[in-house]
């Protein structure tokens, strides 16, 4: 199965309204999150990164790899 990553969501607008769904339910509906990522294999880059923590609640057996890097101000 293919990674879920950004340029899937800027080409396609069925899945920006997924996202605009899950937001304003707050990710507490988990069933729609398991609909919105069943044909994908992975997720990458935004919007994956601002959501990790609903996503590792939901899916808790996912390997999860998070990058965290300075900021302008800290470099």
């Amino acid at each position: 199965r293919p990674c879920y990553h950004t340029n899937n969501l800027v080409s396609n607008t069925a899945l920006q309204q997924q996202w605009v769904e899950m937001i304003d339910t707050g990710f507490r509906e988990d069933a729609l999150m398991r609909d919105a990522f069943k044909h994908y294999a992975a997720g990458a880059d935004l919007p994956f990164c601002l959501f990790y923590k609903d996503l590792m609640r939901i899916f808790p057996s996912a390997k999860v790899v998070l990058s965290v890097r300075d900021t302008p101000e800290q470099v």
